[in-house]
């Protein structure tokens, strides 16, 4: 099955953010086609997404939402509607699947669901485990757990799954990725040591 995974676009006033979620989650597709694209280090975001997507043909689109907003309190940028406008040219030229996650999504899950009716289903918390199902079952989405999908125009999760052990997190396979473009912004790319946090704050799902 062809994958086409993309990262959500947070203007030119962001600077990039090596996708290391996405990475996971290539890595855990093994046995399908998968690309990825990252919006942010693209010159003309849109345009170049629309060409990618006309030229791959993808069944199923993933598209990471990392944050909901930047978190600056003096210029505050809401990146949902950005979502909502990478939706709005994803439909013009695709009848892909279209499947949504990343923290940002994890957050108002069952929000932005109920909120964006174009979105086929809305992968919660982790999704090394649910993605790969989840290809493997488009047309039974109710085997699959930590999942939202729709029926009869209604929203349902099907409830949490098991959290992918230390043997299911892949090794990051940054070839598909090019990684030079990113020391251009930083002086670090940033690496994951960790999963999750044991303090529980209502306002963060780490």
């Amino acid at each position: 099955m062809k994958v086409l995974l993309l990262t959500s676009y947070l203007g030119d006033k962001e600077l990039p953010v090596f996708p290391v979620g996405l990475s996971c989650i290539q890595s855990s597709l093994q046995g399908h086609d998968v690309k990825i694209f990252d919006l942010n280090i693209a010159q003309k975001p849109f345009d170049q997404m629309k060409e990618m997507i006309t030229g791959y043909s993808p069944d199923v689109i993933g598209i990471s939402l990392r944050n909901i907003d930047s978190t600056n309190k003096r210029t505050v940028t809401f990146y949902y509607k950005t979502l909502k406008e990478m939706i709005d040219v994803i439909k013009t030229c695709s009848d892909a699947y279209i499947a949504v996650g990343g923290s940002g999504f994890s957050i108002f899950a069952d929000e932005i669901m109920k909120d964006e009716p174009r979105i086929d289903f809305g992968i919660f918390l982790e999704g090394e485990i649910t993605f790969p199902q989840l290809l493997d079952n488009l047309l039974t989405p109710e085997n699959v757990s930590s999942l939202y999908y729709r029926k009869n125009n209604n929203v349902i999760y099907t409830g949490p799954g098991s959290l992918p052990g230390s043997r299911q997190m892949n090794i990051i396979n940054s070839g598909e990725i090019p990684v030079e473009k990113y020391k251009q912004f930083r002086d670090a790319i940033g690496i994951e040591t960790k999963r999750g946090c044991s303090l529980h704050c209502i306002y963060c799902i780490y």
